[in-house]
């Protein structure tokens, strides 16, 4: 659209701006907005205006949703909860719920049947760092994992589930920094909220393969082929490989590096598909079922960085 410019004194011109885009950031006389050279262009921009947004939350009504009806407001950006609640195991789940996930969550009042939870940290500028802290943990967690998977020290395997925990913690994060504030990296939110949400199911993935493999120590049934036990390791280091150079992509895209975590998600795919019929413990039915869901919610990470992307 097209505007006249105004003169306003000795000095200045002026120039109006449109009633729908002032309305959308909510601006009104005597606010300001950022004007930045560039170039032959001026950008005018909205100052951010941070806002606040309370809820209220009733656990006779959630029960055992608690924990995820809680986790789900943090990620919308809810600053503060006013939560009803009936007797001190409900106040254990409160208390359990904002410090698995919610960073930066408090209870700041209580009473014996309502409690204030606030956001009480402003982290405004930590979403890049946080982004990364992702990326370096869920590779940790493998790393450390696929270790102790190819040493049988699956006892050992439960001392690196807070890994997980600290991946639930920045994923959560980040998602509620999309929500609330968007993000000057990513001019798309979308497919960065997806892979965020990815790095999060891949975490998980890791954890129930520990847990599941712990279990599956003991078992007796069938006989523990170890020719087949390294062949299915050999997937998932393959997988945290294929993660790793995704990584790097993240923050510099390669489109021939992209091409080849293509063309090894299909050897494997193939691959893991042969390697099923001559399966016969249920240690190495669960690592291949493992592997096969960490390869494909690893390749499921391309698609949203190629639209992130200008080719």
């Amino acid at each position: 659209m097209k505007r006249s410019i105004v003169k306003h004194g000795p000095s200045s011109f002026i120039v109006s701006l449109p009633l729908r885009w002032i309305k959308e950031h909510n601006l009104n006389k005597g606010d300001e907005v950022d004007v930045e050279e560039v170039g032959q262009d001026v950008i005018i921009s909205a100052s951010f205006k941070e806002t606040s947004e309370n809820a209220e939350l009733h656990i006779k009504d959630t029960k055992d949703m608690t924990q995820q009806v809680i986790s789900a407001l943090y990620k919308r950006g809810i600053d503060e909860i006013r939560i009803y609640y009936d007797n001190q195991t409900d106040f254990q789940l409160i208390l359990n719920s904002i410090s698995q996930e919610a960073l930066g969550y408090e209870i700041v009042e209580t009473n014996d049947k309502v409690c204030i939870v606030r956001n009480i940290t402003k982290l405004t500028k930590e979403f890049d760092t946080i982004l990364r802290r992702i990326f370096l943990v869920t590779l940790s967690l493998a790393d450390e994992g696929i270790k102790l998977l190819q040493s049988r020290n699956f006892d050992a395997l439960e001392s690196i589930v807070f890994l997980e925990k600290s991946n639930n913690k920045f994923t959560t994060f980040c998602r509620r920094y999309l929500n609330k504030y968007s993000s000057d990296s990513f001019d798309k939110l979308g497919p960065i909220y997806f892979i965020v949400e990815l790095l999060e199911k891949i975490a998980d993935q890791y954890k129930y393969l520990f847990e599941d493999m712990r279990k599956h120590k003991s078992n007796k049934n069938g006989k523990n082929n170890n020719k087949n036990y390294k062949k299915m390791l050999s997937y998932l280091s393959k997988t945290r490989d294929m993660l790793r150079t995704y990584y790097e992509c993240f923050y510099k895209f390669d489109m021939v590096k992209i091409r080849q975590i293509e063309a090894e998600w299909k050897a494997m795919d193939e691959s893991l598909a042969q390697a099923y019929k001559g399966l016969n413990h249920p240690m190495e039915y669960c690592l291949y079922h493992h592997a096969r869901s960490l390869l494909e919610k690893t390749f499921a990470l391309v698609d949203p960085l190629l639209v992130l992307k200008r080719h």
